[in-house]
Order: structure tokens, then sequence, then C-alpha cells
């Protein structure tokens, strides 16, 4: 991906980023996302969308799929629940390619994915905790 905006070390992106990476206004991507169950960024606590690369592929596919393969929005619709059905290879072929990271994570960058890994977990077992609780009386 040659645009300027695209950093592959990025974890996410915001919807200006991403509108900037392919072109198209931010009300397209809302639009897509009302459209395409699989274009679903997950949204922070302040209700910002948080674009992960997967988000970022799935934008780039139905871009594809719309802009340069002249689908409807329901035949572009088939095609990724075609896709989707398939193989990963199968997908992979379809997108376009997007650089791997080129640097790998220093020591606090790893301190700091184990230590919300520990969080994660620990936020998994309250909700188990709980909702057993509730579920049981």
């Amino acid at each position: 991906m040659a645009d300027p905006n695209y950093d592959p070390n990025k974890l996410f992106y915001t919807i200006g980023e991403v509108a900037t990476i392919l072109n198209v206004k931010p009300y397209v991507l809302r639009y897509w996302e009302t459209e395409f169950n699989l274009l679903n960024p997950p949204k922070t606590p302040t209700g910002q969308r948080s674009y992960r690369k997967v988000d970022l592929q799935t934008a780039i596919l139905i871009k594809k799929l719309l802009y340069e393969d002249k689908f409807t929005i329901a035949g572009a619709k088939k095609k990724l629940l075609e896709l989707s059905l398939g193989n990963k290879e199968q997908i992979e072929l379809f997108l376009p390619p997007i650089n791997k990271p080129t640097k790998k994570p220093n020591a606090s960058q790893i301190q700091a994915i184990n230590e919300i890994k520990v969080l994660v977990n620990l936020v998994k077992e309250l909700i188990k905790k709980y909702t057993s609780d509730y579920f049981e009386n």
C-alpha cells in the first residue's frame, strides 16, 4: 500500500485516517458499517471508532468491490459472504497486500502487552464469577 498515511506498525486507526487512506469521506465508512456486518470496528470508551488492521483490510476490500469491480451493495455483500465462507488463502488473494510491521516490539511494549493480557484474564474471571452468581440465584 503506497499511501503515506498507512503505517504497518500501527495497531489502530481513526475513522479519519482510514478515510484518508481509502480516499473516501468518513460518512462513507459509517454507511458501509451499516451495510456490511464484517466491517465493525470497535469503539473506544468515548465512542470513537478504532479501526484495526482487519477492519482496514475489510474496508479496502469493500471499496475494491464497489468502486473497481462495480458490484452493487447487494452483490458486494454476497461476494463478501462467499469469501468469508471460503478459506483464508482465497480471501488473501482477493485483498490488496498490506505490508507487515517492520519493527519488533521492544521490551517495554512486550511488558505492556503481557500486563494487558493479565488484566483481560482478570476481567474474564470477574465476568464469569458475577454472571454465575447472578444466574445461580
